[in-house]
């Protein structure tokens, strides 16, 4: 018999691709891989002037944002979204996080003074730019 590929094109269909995919996953790791998300915040008289935005999945917590407004940066605001996240990726039982920023951007040395070290360069990547994956070691749980 033939096999024949498609897209699925609506909800109904994308969700069930999603369901059979996720219960074959999950015959093949050794526990639930679960996803957690998170959304932090910093504001001043309430407002909104920071966030880091993340995940974890099977023990890896990804940073995938963490942005401070034009006039609050270098006042600390970063670093202390920083390590709320980090302390979340803890509780969530993460044994390292990860995040990818650009290579010649002001961002990787503020990671780098922060703990988290260099796994790799990726180039020709988002935007056509050399990107860093960075990684830093949770702290073990006792």
């Amino acid at each position: 018999m033939a096999v024949t590929i498609g897209e699925a094109t609506d909800a109904t269909d994308v969700a069930a691709a999603q369901r059979w995919a996720d219960g074959e996953f999950d015959k093949l790791v050794s526990q639930p891989w679960y996803t957690a998300k998170v959304a932090l915040t910093a504001r001043r008289d309430g407002v909104l002037i920071g966030a880091a935005i993340g995940n974890c999945s099977a023990g890896v917590a990804y940073l995938g944002e963490l942005i401070v407004a034009e006039g609050e940066r270098n006042g600390g605001v970063g670093a202390q979204l920083l390590a709320a996240f980090e302390a979340w990726a803890q509780a969530q039982g993460a044994h390292k996080c990860t995040l990818h920023t650009d290579r010649d951007g002001p961002a990787a040395r503020f990671y780098e003074r922060h703990g988290w070290h260099i796994l790799c360069m990726l180039d020709d990547h988002y935007e056509h730019r050399t990107s860093l994956l960075m990684a830093k070691a949770m702290p073990s749980r006792p």
